[in-house]
């Protein structure tokens, strides 16, 4: 709107006039009302209207049985969103609305790429329930059909994708009980994604056939589920199955003129088989389909785990296993790849070169990009072992899993060979993270590929099932989206007996997967410390599992004991001493007991006895000396450590960290510089390089590293927080506020939240500004320079009269129970006058202003601070005599400008007189009010990642 006094432009979110300083009264401006949805005659949406005030409808996307689907723009959040309307019918009775609610909820949960993301599941005031879900550009299976039969290699395909989205919401305990064609959609780029997951059951619960369950509902209900029985997970193969026939041959396999005929033909009646529809089908396809369609739930597949491992075979090319039925053909599927009859989208991992290198940027490209280059490198996986799952698993068996996965993990970390073509993300890092699919890896750890495994105990075998995926992130829009592509899986089936022999075969299995050549025993006299001994192996593995991730002190006593019983097994077993090491460490750390740190030296120095060359013994005798505080003691550990292997990553840290202990910042800065050199992507070393420059106040120098740590962590907010922090202190604060955002983005820290209101507060954007204090408070409690900010930020916020009174008035309380400690602060005293002089008391304020001067205060940026107070009650004379004392001293006059209660005070002629007088630049960019700018260094570091 306009300025009624001199017609200048005002800010929608201020009421002061910027030009000539005018307060506007609450009449003058006309507040926007909220627009609500506008219904068009037949009680539906209108095109173009709002709803709730938060989503623009933009189209309608489809309706049916299960309600109106709409295509809308969620104005908050900026992106496109499929909003659907549920019947009324539907929810009506509010123990079903309870169910549903409930079932969705869980639904919700669900983050995988093959799955529809629900984003809200909510109602509108007159009991109207909706979701809001992830939009896509693409079409329906039912779309498809309706063209045709689809070729047999891209059935593989979207089976293969849908088998991946099912076992991850089986793991979780979902059924989705209707699966059909219309509820699957294959996008644009080609990823299927599974819809409506718990819409079923509510249907089911609330008995509304007729307007919930269709004849094409119908088509695809297990005999169980027709039945009206118990279902498990196994209806959902089923339903697959009819889904994947249809897709194959054209037409269902059970049909009716009438519901209670395609009811009796999928209870009584068999299907004819695939390949007589369509003969160009592969028989091996078709006894997958034909397995899946089995009337007897325990004749089909009984988890889509192992649907999952036949398709994988088949898109492989295996010409080892028929799926063939008896009497059927016996063409392998490799004879057919190559006759071009299979052609599946997944590619054969032993042919085919590393093609696919993504962007490990998990926040959007767009703010990333906005401050850093993507000179990610492309030529180089970035891998992480996610943890191993194993069916009905006992404490022991989890703990087995944890410790091989972490094995496994230090020991492709510690293969020289394997270096020049990817990086493994160190295991501490995956078990900090919580990270357990493939798109919250790329989101949280910012890698390409992962490692999954599978254990099953079968009598006196193991099974072990390990499985490659890459994850794509492919850009529309400006946004990303997350593309999971299943390589390769390899099953491992060995017995118990020969388990210290996996120290060797699952790596070079992994190396298989990670089309890399790996060779352990090239890598003998590093990774050493073998035991032949199966149990001695199988106790560090569940000792390590044990100690990482770390769950209390049972899990610690757990390990020492099989630490024990691996050395009982075999007394020269190195390792299992360097482990007891690493754990009589974590019980010192815990129970302050020297005899543990002294417990764990010994046993370090045993190791390093029975095998010079355990480096890993070395390192951890160097940090137990580190945490209990003899630091020259550690110095002189790791620098044994590296005089064996000189890049040893972990050592260069843990001596850095024991120079800085000692405030010797020189060379704890190049120990971190030749840990970059050893490994430059260990995200880690990026951070501990930049906070020890920080610290010696090379602001310049330590950009690159927290740049480097942001590029190679995306996912955590240090690396935000800590260069904005640089930028701040070198006067660049536009970049700051960017890296701040990004930060924020990621999550909420008093500092960042503090220092962005700051920010907003002097570029006018006193709404923006009031929310990052409210954030603060909420974060750390009430305190009076955050109460008096927001405050501030109220005041100049239209109808924010009421909301900055009761600010200034809890600041004032805070802030004298304060002055009663410190009486002569200076800054209180002057902030405590600004308070006041706000609620209109100018006695008081002015009172506490010639107290605060009577302590000769200098800061030019106080001073001006004052000034405004003074003019805000009243005293031009003395707000004129402070300005010129803060421009004398050196304060420019664009911080003056910039506080927006001097408005008038600028167009005095004395202070334009002064500006002409002192000749000063007007460029300084530096912050009216600003809270300490914090440099974080919170990354905990667990070290000894290399199986050394």
């Amino acid at each position: 709107m306009e300025c009624p006094e001199c017609s200048s432009e005002i800010r929608d979110d201020s009421h002061f006039c910027r030009v000539c300083g005018s307060r506007l009264q609450n009449g003058d401006r006309v507040r926007p009302g909220h627009t609500q949805a506008v219904p068009c005659s037949d009680g539906d949406l209108m095109i173009g209207s709002s709803f709730l005030d938060r989503y623009t409808i933009v189209e309608e996307l489809g309706r049916g049985g299960m309600g109106v689907v709409y295509k809308a723009e969620d104005t908050k959040l900026r992106r496109h969103v499929a909003l659907k309307f549920l019947p009324p019918e539907l929810t009506r009775d509010p123990h079903a609305k309870e169910r549903f609610v409930h079932e969705a909820q869980a639904a919700s949960g669900l983050d995988h790429p093959n799955i529809c993301i629900v984003y809200e599941i909510d109602e509108t005031g007159d009991g109207q329930m909706f979701i809001s879900m992830g939009c896509y550009d693409g079409e329906t299976l039912k779309d498809k059909i309706e063209r045709g039969p689809l070729e047999a290699g891209e059935v593989v395909d979207i089976a293969a994708q849908i088998v991946d989205g099912l076992e991850d919401a089986h793991d979780r305990g979902i059924v989705h009980r209707d699966i059909k064609p219309s509820n699957i959609m294959v996008t644009a780029k080609g990823q299927a994604k599974i819809m409506d997951f718990g819409l079923a059951k509510l249907a089911g619960q609330t008995r509304i056939t007729k307007a919930g369950t269709t004849m094409g509902t119908i088509a695809y209900m297990s005999p169980e589920q027709a039945r009206g029985e118990d279902i498990d997970q196994r209806t959902d193969i089923w339903s697959l199955g009819v889904v994947l026939y249809e897709l194959l041959t054209g037409e269902q396999p059970f049909k009716g003129e009438y519901d209670q005929a395609v009811i009796y033909s999928i209870l009584h009646e068999d299907h004819r088989p695939v390949t007589e529809v369509n003969r160009g089908v592969p028989s091996e396809i078709g006894a997958i389909v034909d397995r899946c369609l089995k009337k007897g739930p325990d004749d089909r597949y009984q988890s889509t785990g192992e649907l999952a491992g036949d398709l994988i075979q088949l898109s492989n090319g295996s010409s080892a296993r028929r799926f063939g039925r008896p009497g059927g053909t016996t063409r392998s599927l490799s004879a057919l790849s190559r006759a071009g009859v299979l052609r599946v989208g997944i590619p054969v991992a032993a042919i085919i070169a590393v093609a696919i290198i993504v962007s490990v940027f998990p926040v959007g490209r767009d703010i990333f990009g906005r401050f850093l280059g993507n000179d990610v490198p492309a030529s180089r996986l970035f891998v992480a072992l996610l943890p191993w799952t194993m069916e009905g698993a006992t404490a022991e068996e989890r703990a087995f899993c944890d410790g091989m996965t972490r094995d496994l993990t230090g020991t492709l970390r510690g293969l020289d060979q394997i270096q020049d073509r990817l990086w493994v993300l160190p295991a501490s890092n995956v078990e900090r993270s919580g990270v357990t699919s493939p798109t919250d890896a790329r989101k949280e750890l910012g890698v390409n590929v992962t490692i999954s495994g599978k254990m099953r105990r079968l009598g006196e075998r193991y099974q072990l099932t390990l499985t490659r995926n890459d994850i794509d992130v492919e850009i529309e829009g400006g946004t990303g989206a997350d593309i999971v592509r299943k390589r390769a899986s390899r099953p491992i089936l060995d017995p118990i007996a020969n388990l210290s022999t996996w120290q060797d075969s699952v790596v070079v299995i992994l190396g298989e997967l990670l089309d890399v050549q790996v060779d352990p025993d090239a890598e003998s006299e590093r990774v050493t410390g073998r035991t032949p001994v199966p149990r001695a192996y199988g106790a560090l593995l569940k000792g390590i599992g044990h100690l990482y991730p770390y769950r209390g002190e049972q899990d610690l006593e757990s390990a020492v004991a099989l630490f024990g019983e691996a050395i009982k097994q075999d007394s020269s077993y190195t390792r299992a001493y360097e482990w007891m090491g690493r754990a009589c460490m974590h019980k010192y750390l815990e129970t302050d007991d020297r005899s543990w740190a002294d417990r764990g030296i010994a046993v370090c120095e045993q190791a390093l006895r029975i095998g010079p060359g355990n480096i890993g013994a070395g390192y951890v005798m160097g940090e137990i000396h580190r945490v209990s505080g003899e630091y020259g003691r550690a110095i002189e550990a790791y620098a044994k450590v590296m005089e064996t292997d000189g890049s040893y990553l972990w050592a260069q840290l843990g001596a850095g960290k024991a120079y800085s202990s000692l405030g010797n910042l020189p060379e704890a800065t190049e120990a971190y510089r030749r840990a970059v050199e050893s490994d430059s992507m260990c995200y880690e070393a990026h951070h501990y390089l930049g906070f020890a420059l920080y610290q010696r106040g090379s602001y310049e120098d330590a950009i690159e590293p927290f740049r480097k740590l942001i590029q190679l962590k995306p996912g955590i907010s240090t690396g935000y927080a800590n260069l904005g922090g640089i930028y701040f202190h070198l006067g660049r604060w536009e970049e700051a506020r960017d890296v701040w955002e990004a930060s924020l983005a990621i999550d909420s820290t008093h500092y960042v939240c503090s220092n962005l209101g700051a920010i907003y507060f002097n570029e006018a954007r006193y709404i923006d500004a009031a929310r990052m204090y409210r954030k603060v408070l909420e974060i750390s409690g009430e305190d009076y320079l955050t109460l008096g900010a927001l405050a501030e930020c109220y005041f100049w916020i239209p109808a924010g009269e009421d909301d900055a009174r009761e600010c200034f008035q809890r600041a004032i309380v805070l802030g004298e129970e304060k002055l009663q400690e410190t009486p002569d602060d200076v800054v209180l005293l002057a902030y405590l006058a600004a308070y006041h002089g706000k609620l209109g008391g100018g006695p008081e304020a002015r009172d506490l202003l010639e107290t605060a001067l009577g302590h000769g205060p200098t800061d030019p940026s106080l001073l001006v601070a004052m000034a405004d107070t003074y003019d805000y009650i009243g005293n031009r004379e003395k707000a004129v005599a402070l300005i010129r004392r803060a421009l004398d001293a050196g304060v420019s006059p664009s911080r003056v400008e910039r506080f927006p209660g001097l408005r008038r005070l600028l167009a005095d002629p004395r202070y334009r007189k002064m500006l002409d007088e002192s000749h000063r630049d007007t460029t300084d960019l530096s912050l009216n009010r600003i809270q300490p700018t914090h440099i974080d260094c919170s990354i905990v570091l667990e070290g000894g990642e290399n199986r050394a």
